[in-house]
């Protein structure tokens, strides 16, 4: 599908607010693929698709001004982990909190 991808401010577009980076990135680089819109033009526009603060930072990062579209992805996916829900259900500690969480003993007859 080609044509003009949605921009922001329109329902289920997606936008950056610090948290959620993996899910944003995800659902961004979705809407642009539809549209046939190349790696360098969705690092070109993803300005649009956060906050004045944000966008600053962001063009502050060599990954950025070298215009490298994975790399800078995999930069913010580092930067904001710590707000990234996708990214903290993979830390050891959040598994080992799951590992350690008592079930209840069940019958094999359960699982049928």
């Amino acid at each position: 599908m080609y044509g003009i991808p949605s921009l922001p401010g329109k329902s289920g577009t997606p936008f950056f607010t610090r948290s959620n980076i993996t899910d944003f990135l995800v659902r961004y680089n979705d809407i642009y693929k539809d549209y046939g819109v190349s790696k360098g033009e969705r690092l070109r526009r993803v300005y649009r698709y956060y906050n004045t603060l944000i966008e600053e930072r962001i063009q502050t990062m060599k990954e950025y001004m070298a215009n490298d579209w994975e790399e800078l992805q995999k930069k913010l996916k580092k930067h904001f982990k710590d707000t990234d829900v996708y990214q903290q259900m993979r830390i050891r500690a959040y598994l080992q909190i799951l590992a350690d969480k008592p079930r209840e003993a069940r019958e094999v007859g359960d699982f049928n």
